[in-house]
């Protein structure tokens, strides 16, 4: 009886919930509504220039499988006052990145010379004034092949280096391979090298990381048959500038992987986690001893697991979040014709710790969330409500999202995934409540309501979220046109 009763005041421990205090700045009306139910637009938290904050704002959607070129509008906030905002920019990307330099924000794109000679330029926007002032090209190459250039860009979490890899003939030299270019911060480049992988790997190109000190990591997928999607192989790449190592990893079963993720890990090492519809499976990649490691093996319930973080809590210990989710196509007939609508659903999360010194791991916890989005377009980039935030601080991992207001934490199972007919009846969720939770290193979970989307007469934009220079959290929400910026003491 007192170990049950010790059970209940456990969860009741672990789920307690209390409104956080935000001290709100000023609410400014805007040129134009943030997010609606059926919304396609994202966004980003770009950085600090001269002491002012900036975001972007935009749409990175498909149609019939290509990117759509997007328009951008930007904000500028002081604090908690959203200072300055533009209206939708006059010209129109092929984007691949928006970031901001230490003076300047910048768009990436691809520009299209001719059907076979494309360039990756550049172009930077005066960040008081939000007009283009210059651009510039980064990277000049040939296509191979009648495909759509493969180009990926991703950067380092410092923010401090700028990856870009893009499949084809270099330009100047004609040689063909991987063209992997560094730029730091302000695109200066910091190296370049043309990789050609090992003849002997078959597969495609899964994950790409940049460490804080520019050194990039490449994935690569190696199928034991293309047509059943079945994975024998993982083969990885370090390379920096000239240098470069190579290492394979055989699995014991080839898998049909849903998701995957590479971070940094302790002692030099990296780790590899990824996913199948009921494990979660984690490795240490070692270049110095060409070495891998399986150190992660755990079952979960049916999902569709996908790898949101590996973070370093910056005390030998790691925690892995992964949240089941995914984005559903359903297709409309009526009338002899048929439309797609795209249905984003997110519910659970896993916390997975693991001790860095050792690879023991440590705890697993799960966490209900339900949040759901519908919309017309394809979503290359998922909206603006829809991603956590996560984020490091005195040894916990927190993040912040929005859920449904009926949202039973401690609940977490198959049934969760819609079914089909959940699909055809799904709608948007509306005036959800937005949620931070903090997990200890050794696990402990503490959940707390930040805002009631109600109350509060605005919603969470979840992806306008930033640690400030104290390491206070910057929050963002928005009703129609009306935005207003906050800060949470942590």
């Amino acid at each position: 009886m007192k170990n049950f009763l010790l059970i209940i005041v456990s969860i009741v421990l672990i789920f307690k919930i209390d409104a956080q205090s935000i001290q709100w700045g000023p609410t400014i009306k805007t040129n134009y509504v943030l997010h609606t139910d059926l919304s396609t637009h994202t966004g980003d938290y770009l950085g600090e220039i001269n002491g002012f904050e900036y975001y972007a704002y935009y749409d990175m959607i498909k149609w019939e499988g290509k990117l759509r070129s997007t328009y951008f509008l930007f904000y500028e906030t002081k604090g908690t006052t959203l200072s300055n905002f533009s209206d939708f920019g006059k010209h129109s990307y092929d984007l691949i990145g928006v970031t901001s330099s230490n003076s300047k924000i910048c768009i990436t794109h691809l520009s299209t010379e001719t059907k076979k000679n494309k360039e990756i330029k550049i172009d930077f926007y005066n960040p008081k004034t939000f007009q283009l002032e210059n651009s510039s090209s980064l990277i000049s190459f040939y296509t191979v092949g009648k495909n759509e250039p493969f180009i990926r860009f991703v950067q380092s979490e410092n923010k401090e280096y700028n990856l870009f890899l893009v499949y084809g003939k270099d330009a100047e030299t004609d040689e063909k391979g991987l063209i992997i270019t560094c730029f730091n911060k302000d695109y200066e480049l910091v190296w370049r090298n043309i990789y050609s992988p090992n003849e002997e790997w078959n597969g495609s190109i899964g994950d790409i990381y940049i460490t804080n000190t520019g050194k990039a990591l490449l994935h690569f997928l190696d199928y034991n048959d293309p047509k059943s999607n079945n994975i024998k192989t993982f083969h990885f790449s370090e390379i920096y500038d000239q240098e470069i190592s190579e290492i394979s990893q055989e699995l014991e079963t080839p898998i049909k992987i849903i998701d995957y993720k590479l971070g940094d890990y302790s002692n030099g090492k990296y780790l590899f986690v990824y996913s199948d519809a009921t494990n979660v499976y984690g490795s240490t990649v070692d270049f110095k001893t060409k070495s891998t490691k399986d150190i992660l093996n755990q079952k979960t319930y049916t999902g569709k697991w996908k790898i949101d973080k590996i973070a370093d809590l910056k005390n030998g210990k790691f925690t892995i979040a992964i949240q089941n989710r995914d984005v559903t196509t359903i297709t409309v007939k009526g009338g002899g014709s048929s439309s797609n609508k795209y249905f984003s659903w997110n519910r659970s999360f896993i916390f997975i710790g693991i001790n860095g010194e050792n690879d023991d791991i440590t705890f697993s916890k799960k966490l209900r969330r339900n949040y759901n989005h519908m919309q017309f377009w394809e979503p290359a980039k998922l909206q603006l409500l829809i991603e956590p935030f996560y984020f490091v601080k005195d040894g916990n991992l927190h993040l912040v999202y929005n859920t449904e207001r009926k949202t039973e934490e401690s609940v977490s199972n198959s049934d969760e995934n819609p079914s089909y007919f959940y699909y055809y009846r799904a709608r948007t969720t509306v005036k959800p409540l937005t949620k931070m939770v903090t997990i200890s290193e050794d696990g402990k979970l503490k959940v707390r309501t930040i805002m009631d989307s109600k109350e509060e007469k605005g919603t969470c934009l979840s992806k306008f979220l930033h640690l400030d220079a104290n390491n206070d959290l910057i929050i963002a929400k928005s009703i129609k046109k009306k935005a207003t910026f906050g800060i949470v003491k942590l």
